[in-house]
């Protein structure tokens, strides 16, 4: 079973095959890799050791056994309850603590972990220009981080070669070159990168172990065999953590949703409406039927009450000069007041709500009436910003007597 013993790896190969293949989480073996990335790392027993993207946990079994490093085995994609059984059944429970947590939410204290190690996960998350700021921080000065699994031998810089298209899919435009991570750590200043290189004839043990455990994944085999190394393989980094300290994290900010205006030009627009309210109410007063159609959109609706409603803006202009010319000859207005219970702005419209109290003498009996109503107003923002009435309903309310 070239795929699962090999003499490139002795410690893994002295694991049972049969538990090598039932612990198969990924496209790669867990175990060379774990070996190849640890002949790297200089782990000693007591250690607390992360181990980033677990999967079902071989990885983890392999790091208490052979090096008596205390193992957090961490994974969001698989079970929890699965990875521990299996951790039972080899009986490391006691140095190996099972977590299921996504890689970007850790439930660990800063500087906890002496050594961080991720088997053919790290590039699913890792290549994100903050991750390091954030992962770092779990790991004490001095401490190592180590990566092994899938990845490019060189970068694709100038389109992808024909012999890999059949097999490349979007999410594989996160593999990259050792050199590519090490530029990438080394940058940020929080690692000195120690080690960047890529496994001897990786294709190939890439190609064994597709044999192996996916013999019918035609399309991958094919891509190997065709690639030969020229672009595949697997890439190895190992970094030792700086005293330089991650950013920290921005956990200040609150989370509660508190309503509030949309824009700061809102409460501008409050004034605004305000003011064009009162100047309807002088033009009604002072009956100047014009200077009351200027503040109506083209399209404005009036709903008297008890009569049809009015649309346009040249239909309602001739029914304001009409109760003009009435209310001129018929009463003698003293006061016409409204108040704004309400005014609510939502983008380019608005809406106002109100009551109104008009007192007035009969020109022919003087007799002192007082007439209280309510009203609704929509206004619309015209494309040049200015507020515009765009629709107005109104109705008359019961005279308190009548009320008692």
């Amino acid at each position: 079973m070239s795929g699962v013993v090999s003499p490139h790896f002795p410690r893994a190969s002295a694991y049972n095959p049969e538990w090598i293949l039932a612990t198969v989480s990924g496209g790669a073996n867990s175990l060379w890799l774990t070996e190849w990335l640890t002949s790297a790392m200089d782990l000693q027993p007591g250690m607390r050791v992360l181990d980033l993207g677990c999967g079902r946990g071989a990885s983890s079994v392999f790091l208490h056994r052979e090096f008596g490093v205390d193992v957090w085995a961490t994974d969001l994609w698989f079970d929890a309850a699965d990875r521990t059984q299996r951790i039972r059944d080899a009986g490391v429970e006691d140095g190996v603590t099972v977590v299921a947590a996504d890689a970007r939410s850790l439930p660990f204290a800063p500087g906890f972990f002496d050594a961080i190690v991720s088997i053919d996960s790290f590039f699913y998350y890792g290549t994100d220009d903050l991750y390091l700021n954030y992962v770092a921080r779990y790991l004490k000065a001095g401490g190592t981080i180590g990566i092994a699994g899938a990845g490019l031998m060189r970068e694709v810089t100038e389109g992808l070669p024909e012999h890999l298209r059949a097999w490349w899919t979007q999410d594989l435009w996160c593999l990259h070159s050792a050199e590519w991570w090490r530029r990438h750590w080394q940058k940020t200043g929080l690692v000195d990168v120690l080690v960047a290189d890529s496994m001897p004839d990786g294709w190939q043990r890439w190609l064994d172990w597709h044999h192996t455990v996916a013999p019918d994944n035609a399309v991958e085999i094919a891509a190997l065999e065709a690639d030969r190394g020229r672009y595949l393989g697997y890439a190895r980094v190992v970094a030792r953590r700086t005293p330089l300290e991650p950013d920290p994290l921005v956990t200040t900010i609150k989370p509660e949703y508190t309503p509030a205006r949309l824009r700061r030009d809102a409460d501008a627009d409050d004034h605004i409406l305000r003011a064009l309210a009162a100047r309807m109410a002088a033009a009604e007063t002072a009956g100047d039927a014009g200077a009351l159609a200027s503040m109506l959109a083209d399209d404005v609706i009036l709903m008297p009450p008890v009569m049809p409603a009015v649309e346009g803006k040249a239909a309602c202009l001739e029914m304001i000069r009409e109760v003009m010319r009435q209310n001129a000859a018929g009463i003698d207005r003293r006061t016409l007041e409204y108040t704004t219970m309400e005014l609510t702005i939502t983008g380019r419209m608005a809406i106002e709500r109100g009551v109104y109290q008009h007192d007035f003498t009969i020109v022919e009996t003087g007799d002192l009436h007082q007439e209280r109503g309510q009203y609704l107003r929509v206004f619309r923002r015209a494309p040049g910003g200015t507020w515009q009435v765009h629709r107005v309903i109104w109705n008359t309310l019961p005279d308190e007597a009548d009320e008692a």
